[in-house]
């Protein structure tokens, strides 16, 4: 069973089994897509059997602001087995956002991120114009896809420690 840890709840990784944290643009209007409920269906049918950490609110759907969420990403990162990166088109607002490519650069420096888009994505997306610059990662094209990439990476990482 997957455990959902959410912003600001109380959370201890645990080293010994793999964690994954779900990053990706997020939504900053009432129905904005919001890909969380669906990668964790995605999860489930994995049979991923651990912790996944949502940067949001427990029951929260948006929010036009999420200073208060980024210092708790900050802290799960740091600690995180594995980043699943979903570069959703739609939601990418650098004006509303503009924090959001500071957040992909620092995520993808740590080499333990998978990044994946819906297959539609512009070739301007600010995250996939830094990511063919600067770090050449993999690019998923389905959200399954990067999910399943980021739980056999996070499984092998935690099983060669």
């Amino acid at each position: 069973m997957i455990k959902t840890v959410y912003a600001h709840e109380q959370w201890a990784v645990d080293g010994r089994r793999p964690s994954l944290a779900l990053i990706g643009h997020r939504p900053l209007e009432p129905g904005h897509f919001n890909f969380w409920p669906k990668a964790i269906d995605i999860l489930t049918g994995l049979r991923f059997k651990s912790t996944v950490y949502i940067p949001l609110h427990r029951g929260e759907e948006w929010r036009d602001n999420y200073d208060d969420i980024d210092v708790w990403v900050t802290e799960i990162l740091e600690q995180v087995t594995w980043i699943a990166y979903w570069a959703e088109p739609e939601l990418e607002d650098l004006e509303r956002d503009p924090h959001s490519v500071n957040h992909f650069r620092g995520y993808a420096r740590t080499g333990k991120m998978t990044l994946g888009h819906p297959n539609d994505t512009p070739k301007t997306s600010s995250v996939l114009l830094i990511n063919d610059k600067r770090f050449k990662l993999h690019v998923h094209k389905t959200l399954t896809g990067t999910l399943t990439k980021a739980v056999l990476s996070a499984v092998a990482l935690t099983t060669a420690t």
